[in-house]
């Protein structure tokens, strides 16, 4: 979408996604590794550590993406 290309919330919002993610998978592969460690809140608070710049950005983009109709 050319309305993101230069822009730095956007690429901001992609940084915290990404690293929210990134969380998600570290705790995902410990639980793995041990599922006698598995703790659902841990899970929650990897989840909830992008929540937000997730809704906002994708709630953005299809704003973005109507205007355009």
């Amino acid at each position: 979408m050319p309305e993101f290309r230069e822009n730095d919330r956007h690429k901001t919002f992609h940084k915290l996604i990404h690293d929210g993610l990134d969380r998600v998978e570290v705790t995902v592969k410990a639980f793995k590794k041990d599922p006698t460690k598995y703790r659902p809140e841990k899970l929650r608070e990897a989840l909830d550590s992008f929540r937000e710049p997730l809704y906002t950005h994708l709630a953005e983009e299809v704003y973005v993406q109507n205007c355009a109709l």
